[in-house]
């Protein structure tokens, strides 16, 4: 995910470890994905498709 992030937008995401699951994405604080709220993890069309909503 972080390189298709990076090839399409031209930054690289910082990754932060964390515990319990979570698998979160946010862009400027805002949560776009959460695992913990949706019980799976993202399809990559679903994350960049809100990226390229919030990015315009």
């Amino acid at each position: 995910m972080a390189d298709l992030i990076e090839s399409r937008y031209g930054f690289r995401p910082k990754m932060k470890k964390s515990s319990g699951g979570a698998y979160e994405i946010r862009l400027a604080r805002e949560l776009i994905f959460s695992k913990l709220q949706t019980g799976r993890f993202p399809e990559d069309d679903e994350i960049l498709s809100a990226l390229d909503e919030r990015l315009r």
